[in-house]
């Protein structure tokens, strides 16, 4: 099976989380860079990565967002790439599976970029989906204010391979990505949780005994995109 597993930073954050981005033009906020791997569940191996920086059209990086992601709007005009041409890419891969840590999020900023930055109507992924952030809840069992609150994704990641993720690579969406790439490789409970067969999980654990996940530092080209095994 492959597994795309995807992570988005953006503009900021919808006005009201609970409306799809489907019913409102002007309620998510817009794609500033995205990076998404294809991950072999029968090999755990990370086949192809990509990133690449949104050329802004219609819409302003607020300075607040910049603080958060490192992306200006001058980066974003000079390096990005024509958010047609990210999408195009985006949807062209070829996978089973969807994941990422906090994929209602991340779906409809991808559904806000399509439906209405570039105007083509949205008919939805054919792919099973699933969300690292609510499988990670009865996982981690952090306590919130009622009942286990979501895992961020750096707790998802300590509680999973037992290391610190690095402060400055949070909210890098390759890094993110990488992250969550090695915590799907490495967490028998999530492949479970995600199908796989008992094939896919055992050779999947014989792949990690073989090799320790360690992230390695992105080969970030800006306009480019980067591609290529990142976790190994």
């Amino acid at each position: 099976m492959k597994i795309l597993v995807f992570d988005t930073e953006t503009t900021g954050l919808p006005k009201d989380s609970s409306l799809p981005a489907i019913q409102s033009s002007d309620n998510w906020p817009h794609l500033v860079s995205i990076s998404w791997a294809i991950l072999d569940s029968e090999t755990n191996s990370v086949m192809k990565t990509h990133c690449y920086i949104v050329k802004p059209s219609k819409w302003t990086i607020p300075e607040e967002s910049s603080r958060i992601h490192g992306i200006t709007q001058d980066k974003a005009l000079e390096f990005g790439i024509p958010l047609q041409d990210v999408m195009a890419a985006f949807n062209g891969e070829q996978c089973d599976i969807m994941v990422a840590h906090n994929l209602k999020f991340d779906l409809n900023v991808i559904i806000n970029a399509i439906h209405w930055d570039l105007g083509i109507p949205f008919r939805g992924f054919a792919k099973r989906k699933f969300c690292t952030m609510e499988i990670g809840t009865a996982m981690c069992k952090l306590r919130g204010r009622s009942g286990y609150k979501y895992p961020k994704l750096n707790e998802l990641y300590q509680h999973v391979t037992g290391q610190l993720v690095k402060v400055n690579q949070l909210h890098n969406a390759l890094f993110d990505t990488l992250y969550l790439c090695e915590i799907i490789q490495r967490s028998t409970e999530i492949r479970i949780q995600m199908g796989l067969t008992s094939i896919h999980i055992n050779n999947a654990n014989q792949a990690v005994q073989r090799t320790q996940g360690t992230i390695q530092a992105p080969n970030y080209t800006g306009n480019k995109g980067s591609t290529g095994p990142m976790v190994r």
